[in-house]
This record gives structure tokens, C-alpha cells and sequence, in this order.
């Protein structure tokens, strides 16, 4: 359930006056994190490829042949199919839940450090301000990997040329549903001169891979054959494959704030300004990288858009990429007493990034009607700009999933688009604080959000279901592929079990409105030498 961690973190602070009346602080942080064995499944299993005959059992296979003498006999439950020459196809994990789970080194390392300044002084009119200076920095590195079972590996080893000594190799097709083809097999005999078969049978398998407490947990299997069972040279070669992504984040920030009083008990100011810049990048390994392999075939370039999912069955590729962000904010603050019982906040922020900027005010009011009753409320506009990974057009982020109306697992591109607009939302509340009794504690509070611009992507299954509706496929074949190209070009579309890629946009939605009431009911009362707070 949780893997074995190891963390060292190691922390400083120095503190001391600055000047008459000020002080300074200083602080550092190290903190390193391993799972020194992260564990994962056995396998996973191909989906691309589960209708593109990757995992192809001839009549040839061994396992197969040992299969259909046993159970394809005349009285045989499997006697039509193993009379016939045709070829089999496997469709699921190659490695199942009997078979090791994969395990693979994560680290993490980040090291903050921060600098600020704070203190008093003489400002307008004699009166006092407060300063507070600031600088921080901060850098992190980790990388994510997972593993891997190389497409063409798989391909090999179904048809007997697998391991690691077998020297047989492929040849990118595209002529082929699996895009590929044997290469030279002169001088190599399938199962053979050191050329193996992967046996998906059970005869491959010693005791049954039921889990504990199942009926049939760790029996013997009658059908295993130790001659047919899977070679761990060849385990071993086929899940050879590791995608590993290191990234990199670096954070400066710089602030400074003045503050006081112009009218004493009557009249308090805030302003300020900061800084921020914000750099991320990551890079992939040779064997997890779109740019060195982005197609089933290792080293091949040339695939289409359609094929290009990487080398693996499963796991998801990367693209190396860097991307910065400069952030400038200056705020200001007012708190006004108008009166004994009415408390005023009028505050404004403004902020300007590298694609946008807004001005956001708001307005907080707090009045005490008594001691038992208080309403307090408030108003505000806030915005919320996209991320750096929603601004990049040209590096999408690429997974795997279920497209429901195409029965297949396809890979779903998710681009960033430069035009986004910022979100923006309309916000307020209205509240009460009211103690019934001096120890009972009654809070309600209404809230009302209303957002706009909302950043996000059009769901996939979405896309797919009005795909499959004649009366909606042209507003979005644009976003689909078919096996001959995109779907949207006249005479260029098929059936949706037959999409092979969904590419989304992310774009500004028209708006979220979304509104509540929360609650909260407390009290404290003394009882004997102990106290108790119900809520």
C-alpha cells in the first residue's frame, strides 16, 4: 500500500537585530527523498494494440500446440479452433498477477532558502510604518519513471525470435496493422539458437496464479510443462524498457509591504509590491523521449501522427521541454472604522504576467449589532491566468485512455494554446456570528461564486459520442484520426472503432456559477478539573 521511503532533510535559521529597530531572518532548507524500490505491476496491457495482430500465435507456437493436443481432441472444448490453421491472438497483460511486480528507483530534491527583513520607522507626519522585505528562492528536482515492455519486443517474441541473444530484429511497415515486420531471419529458427517464444498458455505457469484465499491458491497445474514454461532471460529482455523524466522547477520571489496607521484605531494602509519568476523544465530519457522514438518501431522517425505513441505497449512518452513565467504585483489595502460597531476593508491587486494582467478589487464589511450578533459580508473579483503547461501549443501532454463509444484504450493529446484567456470570477458572501449563549458559538455563512473563461479541455468521451452521431460528427472530426489521417478532410473518416488518436485543445469554457451555505455549530463548557467543546 505504501512503499518504503527515505528522507533526509537537514534545516538552519539565524535571527538576530537589525539596526535600532528592526531584525533580520535568515533560513535554508535540504530536503532529499528516495523510494529506493517504487513498485508498479508486472505488465500492462498493450490497448493500442489489442486489435492490430502485434501478439500473433501461429499454429507453430509451442504453447499452442500443447495446448490443443491436450484440450483440442476430438471431445475437446477447443476442437474447432485447434483443427483450423489460422492464427490466435492474445489480448491482455503479458505478465499477470502471479508474475514479480516491477520495481524502480524515485528521487526527489528540493532546497528552499529565504531572506527577509522587518522593522519600524519614522514615516509621514511622525507617525510609525512598518517595512517588510523579502527574498526567498527555491529549487526542486525529481524524476518520474515507469517501465516498460518494448512494442517490437513483444512482436518478436510472440513469433519466436525473442531474447536477448536471438539477433533478430524488425521492420518498420506501415503497409501492416502493427506497423512492422520481421527482419532478416536467415541462420535463426523460431524457439531456436537462442531465440525464444513467449508462451501466454497456462502450461507456461508451475501453480495457479489465483489470489490467497481463492479455492485454487498455489495448486499445482496439471497442464504445466517445464520445457514450455517462459524463459527468465526472456522476461527479463522484454521488460527491458524504462521511460524516466527528470524535471527541474526554480522559484524567486521578491516582496515588500509598508504598512501603519494614518488615523489612529481609525484608519490603517497596507501597500506593497512583488516579484515572481518561475522557470520549469523537463527532460527525458533516450527511451522516454517523442523525439528519439516516437514511433513502435525503436529509432524510427517517420511514422504519421496516428502511429506515433512511442515504443512501448502502454507507457507514455515525453517531450523535453523549459518554460519560464515573470509575474509583477502590486497591492493596497485600506481598514476603516466607521464607526464603533462597523468595520471596513477596501483592498485592490493588481498583476501583470507575461500574457495578461487585471485589476481586482474588493470590499469586506464587518458590523457588530450587538454581542451576540454580528453580520459580517463582503465582495470581490479574483483571476487566475493559465499555467505555463496551458500556454505551450507544441508539447501536448499524451495518456492513454477509454474511449467508451470506440470500445479501445487511444491516445488522448491534450495541447496548450497561447490565446487562452485568463479565468475570472465575481464573488461574495454573507454571514452571521452569533453566540446564543456566552459559550455557545453559531456561524452561518452564505457564499456565491461566478466563474468565467474557464480553462480546460473538451472531454474526451465527449468528442467520440458526437463522433458516432451523424448529426454532430463534423463539428468535431477535426479532433479525430482515423488509420488514413485526420478525420475532418472530405472522404477521410471511419467507423469509431476505428479512431487511433483524439487531439484536444484546451480552451475557455463559458462558466462555472456555483453557490453554498455552510454552517457551524460549536460550544465550551468547564467540567470539574477538564473542559469539553462539543460541534
Amino acid at each position: 500500500m505504501i512503499e518504503e521511503m527515505r528522507k533526509t532533510r537537514s534545516f538552519a535559521e539565524v535571527n538576530g537585530p537589525w539596526g535600532d529597530r528592526g531584525s533580520y531572518h535568515f533560513e535554508a532548507l535540504w530536503s532529499d527523498s528516495v523510494i529506493p524500490h517504487w513498485v508498479t505491476q508486472p505488465s500492462y496491457p498493450g490497448f493500442h494494440h489489442l486489435t492490430k495482430g502485434l501478439a500473433q500465435i501461429g499454429p507453430e507456437h509451442p504453447g499452442r500446440r500443447e495446448f490443443c493436443g491436450r484440450h483440442g481432441g476430438a471431445e475437446g472444448e477447443f476442437g474447432d479452433e485447434c483443427a483450423g490453421s489460422d492464427n490466435w491472438y492474445f489480448r491482455g497483460r503479458p505478465f499477470g498477477y502471479g508474475s514479480t511486480a516491477r520495481t524502480l528507483t524515485r528521487k526527489s530534491r528540493t532546497w528552499p532558502l529565504a531572506f527577509s527583513l522587518e522593522g519600524e520607522f519614522d514615516g509621514f507626519g511622525g507617525r510609525e510604518m512598518t517595512y517588510d522585505l523579502g527574498v526567498s528562492w527555491s529549487r526542486s528536482e525529481n524524476n518520474l519513471n515507469k517501465p516498460g515492455i518494448f512494442t517490437e519486443r513483444m512482436f518478436l517474441a510472440f513469433r519466436g525470435y525473442g531474447g536477448p541473444d536471438c539477433g533478430v530484429g524488425v521492420v518498420p511497415d506501415r503497409e501492416l496493422a502493427q506497423g512492422m515486420r520481421l527482419g532478416p531471419t536467415e541462420g535463426r529458427t523460431p524457439g531456436a539458437d537462442g531465440c525464444l517464444y513467449y508462451n501466454p498458455f497456462s502450461n507456461a505457469l508451475e501453480f495457479s496464479d489465483q489470489p490467497p484465499g481463492s479455492p485454487f491458491h498455489d495448486l499445482p497445474n496439471p497442464d504445466y510443462r517445464p520445457e514450455l514454461a517462459n524463459d527468465p532471460e526472456l522476461v527479463r529482455w522484454l521488460n527491458g524498457g524504462v521511460s524516466d523524466r527528470r524535471s527541474e522547477t526554480e522559484l524567486l520571489v521578491g516582496d515588500f509591504a509598508l504598512s501603519g496607521s494614518w488615523i489612529e484605531d481609525r484608519l490603517g494602509y497596507a501597500l506593497g509590491y512583488q516579484f515572481r519568476r518561475f522557470v520549469a523544465e523537463g527532460d527525458p530519457n533516450e527511451l522516454g523521449a517523442f523525439t528519439a522514438h516516437p514511433c513502435p518501431v525503436l529509432g524510427d522517425l517517420d511514422c504519421g501522427l496516428e502511429d506515433r505513441i512511442g515504443p512501448y505497449i502502454t507507457t507514455s512518452m515525453n517531450y523535453p521541454y523549459r518554460e519560464d513565467q515573470t509575474v509583477h504585483r502590486v497591492f493596497g489595502e485600506l481598514a476603516i472604522q466607521l464607526s464603533e460597531p462597523i468595520d471596513v476593508q477596501l483592498a485592490a491587486d493588481y498583476e501583470r504576467y507575461d500574457q495578461a494582467s487585471s485589476v481586482d478589487p474588493k470590499l469586506a464589511l464587518r458590523w457588530r449589532l450587538s454581542d451576540y450578533l454580528t453580520l459580517t459580508g463582503s465582495v470581490q473579483t479574483t483571476f487566475r491566468t493559465p499555467s505555463v503547461d496551458d500556454l505551450t501549443p507544441d508539447v501536448p501532454l499524451t495518456t492513454y485512455q477509454y474511449a467508451r463509444p470506440a470500445g479501445t484504450w487511444v491516445p488522448i493529446d491534450r495541447y496548450g494554446d497561447p490565446d487562452l484567456d485568463p479565468e475570472r470570477a465575481f464573488t461574495f458572501n454573507l454571514g452571521l456570528i452569533a453566540f446564543p449563549t456566552p459559550s455557545i458559538e453559531l456561524t452561518v455563512d452564505y457564499w456565491n461564486y461566478d466563474f468565467k473563461d474557464v480553462i480546460g479541455d473538451v472531454p474526451h468521451n465527449l468528442v467520440v459520442r458526437f463522433y458516432n452521431d451523424p448529426a454532430t460528427r463534423d463539428q468535431v472530426s477535426r479532433y479525430l484520426h482515423c488509420r488514413q489521417g485526420r478525420a475532418d478532410p472530405p472522404g477521410v473518416s471511419c467507423a469509431p472503432r476505428e479512431i487511433v488518436r483524439v487531439e484536444l485543445p484546451l480552451l475557455n469554457w463559458p462558466g462555472v456559477e456555483t453557490a453554498g451555505m455552510d454552517w457551524q455549530l460549536s460550544g465550551w463548557y468547564e467540567w470539574g478539573p477538564a473542559a469539553w467543546s462539543p460541534g
